[in-house]
């Protein structure tokens, strides 16, 4: 692709266009865009997806809803925070999801949830 539709010349540059995608490109040069920048949380120096955090909850059995947002932290500007919503009679407890999340995801951990 060459550019957005309707994106101007001048927002492009040496066959570059500025999307505001957030992308990984893995060693055998395939791109993944992953999410965009108002939609990833800064914490310390990492951008943490907060699609990914989502998916990752929403896969647990007896998780039927997820939403991820930033909130404060003293140390590391923002963390995440996952609102999830249990399946009906579930008793999920919170280190229990965490558990289930851990190693699933490079780097970032996951620190807390609430449930509706």
């Amino acid at each position: 692709m060459r550019a957005y539709y309707k994106t101007p010349e001048s927002e492009r540059a040496d066959g570059w266009s500025f999307t505001g995608d957030v992308a990984t490109i893995d060693s055998d040069g395939y791109m993944q865009v992953t999410d965009r920048p108002k939609d990833v949380i800064k914490s310390g120096g990492e951008w943490i997806s907060s699609i990914e955090l989502e998916n990752l909850a929403m896969a647990h059995p007896e998780i039927v809803e997820a939403a991820v947002i930033g909130v404060a932290h003293p140390k590391w500007d923002e963390r995440p925070l996952v609102l999830a919503v249990r399946r009906q009679g579930s008793r999920l407890k919170a280190q229990d999801l965490l558990a289930f999340c851990e190693g699933k995801r490079a780097r970032a951990r996951l620190s807390s949830y609430r449930y509706s």
